[in-house]
């Protein structure tokens, strides 16, 4: 994780690890296509007061989430965390729909935009989509910029650049027990490389996914030195 200028939470150094977790973890869409999944699943942002992530609530298990989404899935990955993508829409555009599993229960969830479009372009469509969560859900428990430290007398870039380079990220939250909801951009795996991403995580489940994912990276270095 790139180190960052501040204190932050602990709370919300778990949801940046999960978030670069998530990120470096998913597979390009689609990795392994179901058969019969060619349609897109119903309009992507589903704010309801009652279920914890579109139609159903943490502790859900595969089939019931196949059961609530209208149409199969795209891509279907064994791991640590069991992935289930579906493909929807966010803000018009083409994107991601992913449930996480751990043990057969849900335990996160998130949509991914990612593609063209200049850091204006995705910087409107994280405000867009800010917006939009706000007004259901009332106004961010926090809404920052995070910047990368820099050396001393080092010029400071424009917010655009700085998110082209990924020198900075957009990060805004909302902890509405049980599910803490954190809308991110940033620029993955190298410049120019951005994604908006809304990541849904339970309260009770992000810590344990998030040591099951470090368990299994560590273990994965393990074999590698070996």
């Amino acid at each position: 994780m790139p180190r960052i200028m501040k204190q932050i939470a602990p709370t919300l150094l778990i949801t940046l690890s999960l978030l670069t977790a998530v990120l470096s973890e998913s597979p390009a869409f689609p990795a392994a296509p179901i058969a019969g999944a060619t349609r897109e699943a119903t309009s992507a942002l589903e704010l309801s007061p009652v279920e914890d992530f579109r139609r159903v609530s943490w502790g859900a298990s595969e089939a019931e989430v196949r059961q609530s989404e209208t149409h199969p899935p795209v891509t279907r990955e064994e791991g640590p965390l069991l992935l289930l993508a579906y493909s929807g829409r966010l803000l018009g555009r083409p994107c991601r729909i992913v449930y996480r599993f751990l043990d057969d229960r849900l335990a996160v969830g998130y949509y991914l935009l990612e593609g063209d479009g200049l850091p204006g372009d995705f910087l409107a469509r994280f405000e867009g989509c800010r917006a939009e969560l706000s007004r259901h859900y009332g106004p961010a428990t926090r809404d920052q910029v995070l910047w990368r430290e820099i050396a001393p007398n080092t010029p400071r870039l424009s917010l655009e650049e700085a998110l082209w380079g990924g020198e900075a990220q957009c990060l805004a939250v909302w902890e509405r027990p049980p599910t803490l909801m954190t809308l991110s951009l940033r620029s993955v795996d190298g410049p120019a490389n951005l994604k908006l991403i809304l990541l849904y995580e339970s309260l009770l489940l992000g810590p344990v996914v998030e040591q099951a994912q470090k368990q299994a990276r560590d273990a994965s270095d393990s074999a590698t030195m070996r």
